[in-house]
């Protein structure tokens, strides 16, 4: 009766850390969101849910298990906000449950259940649950893998099944974004380590099936990928893989991602350093605006650090597999190559680091509960949990609040300017011209109605020219951007506009459709939506 007691506990306690998970996502929700590539995983919907969807040199396409359910939300519950974000809202729910029992499986329940509730605050982890971006995901299917993977190396039953379902969960996460090979890699470096560590310890029951059964799950998801592709491919059974490995290998050219950073430092100073001035304006008045991209761990790396030494020094064994699996992910992410042929340092973005959170979390909770066992200053050992979990998630609610803020008032425009066009007369067989990235979230908000739409520029952003009036079609509508809003694209070379009807409408007789800029509700979001905001013109 006592087991049974205390299981219904922990899973009582996992419940509530889903609701509270749930909760502050709720709280933050984004939708499409200007932090990722959502809206080219949105531009699907229309041909996955007509049944014309097929892949192509776009990289996005290639992102099969990330777009088709995200199409599916979309066409169960509408072109909204929920419906974008509800995919990476559930994986973000399941990785919850998926750090528990890994937890419990590594080290104890206790640490499953601190991990888990680490990670459902964890800062980067809430900025991108609920919006169109594929890290969620592809982390669930990551982790789901890892889990599969351990129960593999620690017991007998089932043992061939969990290995190759890991070695099939891991290539297929490449479905979603190819930093699933990090994982690949990390699962055949820690099977060949510890079958070499067998050998030398020379135990009796060494695990000499464990490659072999990963590498047939491996190759049962080549062929699977090679099948979907040979129907949505026109036939190629290695589009994906050939495609990928085009753009992130560097062959695709040296510029090819061009917004990324390969430096060798760039996580160090991200996770260490950019904290300093998060905390330096964590107190001040403008707290939420002080806060920038580069803070989105908060503490949260300082507390892995600290846990993770904490374990070594206390030579924890239990916590090996955690510590490896931490330390290997981000080194690889640090400093790993995307190319097995020549070294290319992987390219770096913040938000690629949400594959790490589960280990780094994991890290934190079994130094928890490895500190919560102390007996002998329990009442201490107590209130100092509390105290750095607090602490944790105190100041991880400014980053919250700061990114939940900044795309919630941008996308305010952007819904006001698509849900007026909406009601627009012609509106299905019109045009619609943009400035900036304007053009695909209108896309999305507009629920890709039969219209064209496009942004316009001086042709140096691949944007449609509008030079003249007599190049703006009769029956269209155009974006103009206020004379304050032209002279700083000006000066940030954002998109660029120079033509006279920019500033003088009337010119080209264009009419006045909608004025954004006076609309009281927009009055705190147009400021900071530059390339998104702009009074809609008709031209009849």
């Amino acid at each position: 009766m006592k087991g049974t007691k205390k299981i219904n506990k922990n899973i009582m306690l996992l419940l509530l850390i889903e609701l509270f998970g749930m909760a502050l996502s709720l709280s933050f929700l984004k939708g499409p969101s200007v932090y990722g590539d959502d809206p080219f995983y949105l531009q699907y919907v229309p041909s996955i849910l007509n049944g014309t969807f097929k892949e192509s040199i776009n990289i996005f396409s290639l992102r099969l298990l990330l777009i088709y359910p995200i199409s599916w939300s979309v066409g169960l519950l509408g072109y909204t906000d929920f419906a974008a974000g509800f995919y990476p809202l559930v994986s973000y729910l399941v990785l919850i449950a998926l750090i528990y029992l890994i937890g419990k499986e590594a080290y104890s329940e206790k640490a499953g259940l601190f991990g888990a509730l680490v990670f459902s605050f964890y800062p980067l982890v809430i900025k991108f649950n609920s919006d169109p971006d594929p890290m969620l995901p592809l982390s669930m299917f990551l982790v789901a893998a890892t889990y599969f993977f351990l129960l593999g190396i620690k017991y007998r039953k089932h043992r061939e099944r969990n290995y190759v379902l890991s070695g099939f969960l891991s290539f297929m996460s490449s479905l979603i974004n190819p930093l699933a090979y990090i994982y690949v890699v990390f699962f055949l470096f820690y099977m060949v380590a510890n079958l070499i560590y067998q050998f030398i310890k020379k135990t009796e029951n060494k695990d000499i099936w464990a490659l072999p059964l990963f590498i047939l799950g491996l190759v049962t998801a080549v062929v699977v990928v090679g099948y979907i592709n040979i129907l949505l491919a026109n036939g190629k059974p290695f589009y994906e893989f050939n495609m990928t490995n085009y753009y992130y290998s560097g062959t695709g050219g040296p510029d090819e991602i061009y917004y990324t950073n390969p430096s060798l430092t760039f996580y160090i100073h991200t996770y260490f350093l950019g904290v300093l001035r998060y905390m330096a304006n964590l107190f001040t008045i403008h707290a939420p605006i002080g806060v920038s991209s580069y803070n989105e761990a908060g503490l949260f790396g300082y507390a892995a650090l600290i846990a993770a030494a904490y374990l070594i020094v206390r030579n924890d064994k239990r916590s090996r597999f955690l510590l490896i699996w931490t330390i290997f992910i981000a080194t690889y992410m640090e400093f790993g190559s995307m190319s097995i042929t020549h070294y290319v340092p992987i390219y770096k973005l913040m938000r690629f680091t949400v594959i790490v959170a589960p280990p780094l979390s994991l890290v934190i909770g079994a130094a928890m509960a490895r500190f919560a066992s102390n007996q002998k200053h329990k009442k201490l050992v107590e209130s100092s949990t509390i105290l750095v979990l607090a602490l944790l998630f105190i100041t991880s609610l400014p980053i919250d609040y700061y990114f939940y803020s900044v795309n919630h008032n941008i996308m305010l425009v952007v819904k006001t300017e698509a849900n007026a066009l909406l009601h627009a007369p012609n509106i299905t067989h019109a045009q619609i011209y943009t400035p900036g990235l304007l053009q695909y979230y209108l896309e999305y908000y507009l629920h890709y109605v039969n219209t064209r739409v496009f942004f316009y520029d001086n042709g140096a952003y691949g944007g449609v020219v509008l030079p003249t009036c007599e190049s703006i079609p009769n029956n269209s509508y155009i974006i103009i951007p206020s004379v304050t809003d032209i002279a700083e694209m000006d000066m940030e070379n954002f998109y660029p506009i120079t033509e006279s009807w920019a500033t003088n409408p009337n010119e080209c007789g264009l009419q006045l459709y909608l004025n954004v800029y006076s609309l009281p509700v927009l009055k705190h979001s147009i400021e900071g939506a530059l390339g998104y905001a702009g009074n809609i013109y008709y031209k009849p």
